[in-house]
C-alpha cells in the first residue's frame, strides 16, 4: 500500500474569507439547501484544479457531489472547495517535512507543547481563523487535511530548538507568514 503526503499553502484572501463566512452563515441559519447550492458552485469552480482536489481525496466528482447534498453537506467542505483554486501545492520534500511536523503531536502520550499541536482539522482551523465554529466538530467526509498557521508553527519550532525546521516553514510560508496556512494531507 502506498502512502502519499501532500503539502499545500493557502494565503488568506478576502474572497476566501468571504466564502468561508458565507458557508458558515448558511449552516448556522439551518439553510442546508442554500449551503448545498453554494458548495456545488464552489465545486464547479474547483474542478479546474484536479491536483489540489486529489490531495484531499476529492478527485472523483461523483464522490464529492455525494457529500454536497443538503443532507450531507458541511460548511468546512464547502469552504475547502472555495479555497481549492487558491491552494498551492508545495514540493514533495516539503510534504514529507510538514507531515513529520504534524506527526510530532499525533501521539496520545506526546506532551501538549509539541510542534504537532499547531495543526488542526479544517473545522478547527476555521474556528481559529474566523472566531466562528463551523457547527460540527468534523465533517462527515473526513478531516480535510490538517491545517497550521505558518507563523504559529514557526514560533513553536523555534521554541523547541528546531531552527532548521523553522527556516523550512518560513520558506514554505513565503512573504506573509501571519496570513498563511500550511496544510498536510496523507492519502493511503
Amino acid at each position: 500500500m502506498a502512502v502519499i503526503h501532500y503539502a499545500l499553502r493557502w494565503q488568506m484572501s478576502a474572497p476566501g474569507c468571504a466564502a468561508a463566512a458565507s458557508a458558515m452563515e448558511r449552516a448556522r441559519a439551518g439553510d442546508a439547501a442554500g449551503l448545498s447550492e453554494l458548495a456545488m458552485r464552489f465545486h464547479r469552480a474547483a474542478e479546474h484544479c484536479p491536483a489540489t482536489l486529489a490531495a484531499f481525496g476529492l478527485a472523483d466528482p461523483a464522490y464529492v457531489r455525494s457529500w454536497l447534498t443538503p443532507e450531507a453537506v458541511h460548511p468546512a467542505l464547502a469552504t475547502l472547495l472555495a479555497w481549492a483554486p487558491e491552494l498551492e501545492l508545495l514540493a514533495q520534500r516539503d510534504a514529507g517535512a510538514l507531515a513529520a511536523m504534524h506527526r510530532e503531536g499525533g501521539s496520545p502520550v506526546a506532551p501538549l507543547t509539541t510542534v504537532g499541536d499547531a495543526f488542526r482539522p479544517l473545522a478547527g482551523a476555521l474556528e481559529a481563523a474566523f472566531g466562528r465554529s463551523p457547527l460540527a466538530a468534523r465533517p462527515s467526509g473526513g478531516e480535510l487535511g490538517m491545517w497550521a498557521r505558518a507563523a504559529r508553527l514557526e514560533r513553536r519550532l523555534c521554541r523547541h530548538g528546531a531552527r532548521a525546521g523553522a527556516g523550512r516553514v518560513a520558506a514554505m510560508a513565503g512573504a506573509a507568514p501571519e496570513r498563511t496556512w500550511l496544510v498536510t494531507t496523507t492519502l493511503w
